[in-house]
């Protein structure tokens, strides 16, 4: 229990960091730069919410959930071709409910693993912040009159 309440809290942390990357789109630039790993889960869901999660849902419908079986009404009606408003069987509603269970549980993993680097981003941003910051007063006190050139 403890390791959900520690989860909890460094996504609450975390989160409170959204309006920074709002404000700084030079963070999101920092994140494609720098979040290789995080880039390849997030690729790695996507391909498995595009490619997978129709045959998983189709496979767990199918499994839970039988398609209808062929009744002699159902013969009679094809022989003779009436035309008949068919309902959307239990069997499909469940397949596509599966489907929007996968995408929402694949968007919010996806959600939760951007939420969960913007600590390390916001540290990544101070330390360049800092690095340009010492490279330009180096830069000011070596040469004053490139400085001043600088300052215009």
């Amino acid at each position: 229990m403890p390791a959900f309440k520690v989860l909890f809290n460094n996504i609450v942390n975390a989160s409170r960091l959204l309006p920074a990357i709002i404000q700084k789109p030079a963070l999101l630039q920092l994140w494609l730069k720098n979040s290789l790993k995080q880039q390849a889960i997030i690729a790695a869901i996507l391909f498995g919410l595009i490619f997978l999660a129709p045959m998983l849902s189709t496979s767990l419908a199918d499994a839970l959930y039988p398609a209808e079986k062929e009744t002699l009404g159902s013969r009679f009606s094809k022989i003779f071709k009436t035309k008949k408003h068919k309902a959307v069987s239990l069997h499909d509603k469940r397949q596509q409910q599966f489907l929007y269970l996968w995408w929402i549980l694949g968007s919010g993993a996806i959600t939760l693993l951007i939420i969960l680097d913007l600590p390390r981003l916001r540290r990544i941003g101070q330390l360049q912040a800092n690095e340009q910051l010492q490279q330009a007063s180096t830069l000011e006190h070596s040469d004053p009159q490139r400085s001043q050139t600088l300052r215009l």
